[in-house]
């Protein structure tokens, strides 16, 4: 069975080869694919790694509910006691659990729109509009610091009005 059990858990041919020949035995690769991927091995395969999954389940920390629980634990902990670094990291960890590796930048997503057929007026609207969304879903976050706020988005206006007129 403990040969099953390896192949189970994606053990390869060679490691395989190694374990068998450590404990005095052989097998040819032909023999370890029958057990590989024969049908009467398949449920048995099948059964072990399902097994092994529930079990993940039994430890807190490899289910990720539990991960962000205890990530957003900190973040309060941290706000709680005026540490906005561990905080801040917090949130980012949090960021990557839900959203994955690839997440987007949400000021990029805000920033995006046709302005073409806009005057400068309604471009000045649009921006303030968008200044206003990123500012509240900082302060929803907790994790901005308001003057660094204002500093980057006096920056992002003036270089968007720059880049307006010069079109």
């Amino acid at each position: 069975m403990e040969l099953i059990r390896r192949i189970a858990f994606f053990e390869e041919w060679k490691e395989t080869d190694k374990w068998l020949e450590s404990i005095g035995k052989r097998m040819t690769i032909r023999n370890y694919e029958y057990y590989k991927f024969g049908d009467k091995w398949k449920p048995i395969i099948a059964k072990m790694r399902y097994e092994f999954n529930q079990s993940l389940l039994d430890i807190p920390i490899a289910n990720k509910r539990i991960r962000i629980q205890e990530l957003d634990g900190i973040k309060k902990n941290s706000l709680k006691r005026a540490k906005f670094n561990p905080a801040i990291n917090a949130l980012r960890e949090i960021r990557h659990e839900v959203e994955g590796e690839h997440a987007g930048n949400i000021v990029q997503q805000f920033n995006q729109f046709n302005y073409q057929n806009l005057s400068i007026d309604e471009i000045d609207s649009k921006i303030t509009e968008l200044v206003k969304q990123i500012k509240e879903r900082r302060r929803i976050q907790g994790a901005c610091d308001e003057q660094e706020t204002s500093n980057n988005v006096s920056y992002s206006e003036t270089q968007s009005r720059e880049t307006i007129q010069t079109q």
